[in-house]
């Protein structure tokens, strides 16, 4: 009687060695994305000029691998640019009344949030990395708030913003700034009123898009785009914690400011 042995199903050694490399690769990259359980500070920034008191975004220039900060309040406030290393490199003033800031690497420009109804704005650098061409790009209050502090979310090409009003999230189309989405946060495990009550950061990372501060504990918490409360990051015992602005999320870290030293401390997360 013959006898049949079942067919093996074999890959070629090439594919079998992609296979394992795609599969390394993507275990690798899921878990380089979970932000530590604990964090230091990687360097610090003292604010050069002198006036203002709430320091509100920190916005990193890849291109030119600088960061611009500025201070909410007036036009006249101060705007400064530093290195990686907190050397400073510029001081000018704000040219617009700041609350949320960042690059955007599509126009190579810098856009922003004002305070109520000023609108959106962008400008661009010139040669001595001095701010000009200041224009704005989309007038009244496209927040919800007066002092909300805005994020931009470059993949969904959208600005965040906190909002109590849905206990959450709103997001607002930087196309069209009147479509808006909006999302619910899982509290949990923690509490919206323990948590800096103008600021969200936005990581780029999945899973952890989005990071507030909770300034009660003294915790970056992190939730994904369902609203999922995804992780947590316990900040040094002598990071500033404020309740409303000093704090910024860029470039993998999140900037803490002292409203007394004048200072922008950094924390590198990924």
């Amino acid at each position: 009687m013959k006898t049949h042995t079942p067919r093996m199903f074999v890959l070629p050694l090439a594919r079998w060695a992609a296979l394992f490399c795609l599969l390394y690769l993507s275990a690798t990259q899921a878990f380089a994305q979970a932000p530590p359980e604990s964090l230091n500070e990687e360097f610090s920034y003292e604010m050069q000029l002198e006036d203002g008191t709430n320091a509100t975004a920190v916005a990193w220039n890849g291109s030119k691998g600088h960061y611009l900060a500025v201070i909410a309040g007036n036009a006249t406030f101060p705007l400064e640019i530093f290195d990686g290393s907190g050397k400073a490199i510029v001081q000018d003033e704000a040219g617009n009344d700041w609350r949320g800031l960042w690059y955007d690497e599509g126009s190579k420009s810098y856009v922003g949030n004002g305070a109520g109804e000023s609108g959106w704005v962008k400008f661009t650098l010139d040669g001595q990395n001095r701010p000009s061409d200041i224009t704005l790009l989309k007038e009244g209050q496209n927040q919800p708030d007066f002092q909300s502090v805005g994020a931009y979310d470059a993949s969904k090409k959208q600005v965040v913003f906190l909002d109590y009003a849905v206990d959450g999230l709103s997001m607002y189309s930087i196309k069209n700034p009147k479509k808006i989405k909006h999302l619910n946060l899982d509290w949990s495990n923690s509490e919206i009123g323990n948590v800096n009550s103008t600021t969200v950061g936005y990581t780029g990372h999945k899973g952890f898009e989005f990071v507030l501060l909770d300034y009660n504990l003294g915790n970056l918490v992190f939730f994904d785009r369902t609203g999922n409360q995804t992780g947590m990051s316990k900040l040094p015992e002598d990071a500033p914690l404020n309740d409303a602005f000093a704090f910024s999320f860029t470039n993998d870290r999140a900037f803490l400011y002292d409203k007394e030293g004048r200072v922008w401390h950094a924390y590198k997360v990924w």
